[in-house]
């Protein structure tokens, strides 16, 4: 658990202004994710009406500022009231405010171009660590009314493909897969091994990346050949995010409206199995050592073990992940990327 950072020298019970509140934010997501601080100039700008129709509350303007919609006026309430003045409805819309900045410092901080599993990635982080940022960001008082066991708004369609991934990856190599160790290190800027060439620095910010370099970490791969293989399992990481949009479609066109809450397990099962695509596909580039990087990836076309992802449809393994949450407050839009 954080420790709030402090205002006022500990007297100060509101924050002095949104953009008090939005360096705060940022500091903690750095802090969390164990990332350089989000690129941000300072600067906080009004979301155009059109941006905020796939965007949602907040937003990016080319040359880097901050664009706020209707977060603005949320983080707002925190400069003017005193802990216990706001009601349920307000508390609620500053959480939501307060996470959808995260998430998109969240994903400043991993750079590079965005993508399906990125954006998945980082608002599956920003939900399941929402109490912690907003603790570590709000005067101590005001934090207290803040928090809950729920973020305001889950992403229920791919945020939790990202979890599935995570937990794969977590159980193939023996890591900590409650809390996610991979999750926290995918959210930010993962640490990869020196044998990933320096020439590749917009690669280190890739969540795909990150998680193939995991995994090809516990292979039998030469050093001087696992930069290739990287390459190669984080193709099918992304191969498989890049299909979840589509599936996502699928499975909710085939769903009544009583049955949408399943939605979550399918997604995570889906996760899952691309994590356990990367993990075979690693065992075949480790059992293929000697040959050519073309080789190698041809190899990984006709194996059975490394399934088709378009074959994957997440439904076998559903039933392990129908314990999840499936639905809290709300239920957020797939946002475009």
């Amino acid at each position: 658990m954080s420790t709030p950072i402090g205002y006022g020298g500990g007297a100060q019970v509101v924050a002095q202004d949104v953009e008090e509140v939005v360096r705060r934010v940022r500091q903690e997501v750095a802090r969390l994710t164990g990332s350089p601080l989000a690129p941000w100039n300072g600067r906080i700008d009004p979301l155009p009406p059109a941006a905020a129709a796939t965007q949602g509350q907040v937003g990016r303007s080319a040359d880097g500022a901050l664009q706020l919609g209707t977060a603005r006026a949320a983080l707002r309430q925190l400069t003017t009231e005193a802990p216990g003045e706001s009601g349920a409805g307000d508390a609620r819309s500053v959480r939501g405010a307060v996470q959808a900045v995260a998430g998109e410092f969240a994903r400043r901080s991993a750079g590079g171009e965005p993508s399906v599993t990125s954006y998945a990635v980082n608002a599956a982080f920003v939900e399941d660590n929402l109490g912690e940022i907003v603790r570590g960001s709000l005067p101590a008082e005001q934090a207290v009314g803040l928090t809950g066991p729920e973020p305001t708004v889950r992403d229920v369609a791919w945020a939790p493909a990202a979890r599935g991934l995570a937990f794969s990856v977590d159980v193939s190599v023996g890591r900590d897969a409650e809390p996610s160790e991979t999750l926290r290190e995918l959210a930010g800027r993962p640490g990869l091994s020196q044998h990933v060439p320096a020439a590749g620095q917009s690669e280190h910010a890739t969540p795909a990346v990150g998680a193939a370099d995991i995994l090809v970490r516990q292979s039998r791969i030469p050093t001087g050949k696992r930069a290739d293989a990287v390459r190669a399992v984080a193709g099918v990481i992304d191969q498989g995010f890049e299909a979840l949009p589509a599936r996502v479609a699928e499975w909710s066109a085939g769903l009544s409206a009583g049955e949408q809450g399943q939605l979550y397990s399918l997604s995570r099962a889906y996760g899952q199995e691309i994590g356990q695509s990367a993990w075979a596909a690693v065992k075949q580039l480790e059992g293929g050592v000697g040959q050519t990087q073309e080789q190698a990836a041809a190899r990984l076309t006709r194996d059975p073990a490394v399934r088709p992802l378009s074959q994957v449809t997440g439904r076998g393994v559903a039933a392990q992940s129908a314990a999840a949450p499936q639905n809290s407050t709300e239920e957020s839009p797939v946002r475009e990327v």
